[in-house]
């Protein structure tokens, strides 16, 4: 469904961020590393099938997710802990490697501010601005450097890190 939107919107571009949910309390039992990756495998080749080149992709790294209570529970009922999204990411640039897509590691820009997420998982702040950023100077959308977009880019609070 993606897929066609993309290639339907004329887009020039992917940025695609997938694969955090299956470690999650889907079921109540993380997805195996092997159905993980038969997974991601299928959905990408299905979105290469749907959009036939016309778009350049990029698959961005799978976000940590800080140990919260599901995720340090004994027993877990949420296994998105920093080894197994390792795991995951491991996967998908192997995946990414295999279909000649661009994969992209963004550990450095999440990973040091990996707890700062407000509900534990979705970065709707200065972390996921400066994650947007990078993605906007790599794409080519934002050919300012970085000291000028915060002229142009309301940040509400911290610096933005590069």
């Amino acid at each position: 469904m993606v897929a066609s939107l993309v290639r339907e919107k004329n887009c020039s571009d992917a940025l695609i961020g997938v694969g955090q949910h299956p470690a999650g309390w889907v079921d109540f039992k993380p997805m195996g590393f092997n159905e993980y990756h038969d997974s991601m495998l299928n959905g990408l080749q299905e979105f290469q099938r749907v959009v036939q080149g016309s778009v350049r992709t990029v698959v961005r790294s799978v976000h940590e997710n800080p140990l919260g209570n599901r995720i340090s529970d004994c027993p877990p009922t949420d296994w998105r802990n920093p080894e197994v999204i390792r795991v995951y990411n491991e996967l998908l640039k192997s995946i990414c490697d295999q279909l000649s897509i661009d994969f992209v590691d963004t550990a450095e820009i999440i990973s040091p501010m990996w707890d700062t997420a407000q509900d534990w998982c979705h970065y709707n702040n200065h972390v996921g601005l400066t994650e947007a950023i990078f993605f906007g100077h790599m794409l080519g959308f934002i050919t300012a450097n970085f000291s000028t977009v915060r002229e142009y880019i309301y940040i509400p609070e911290g610096p933005i890190i590069y």
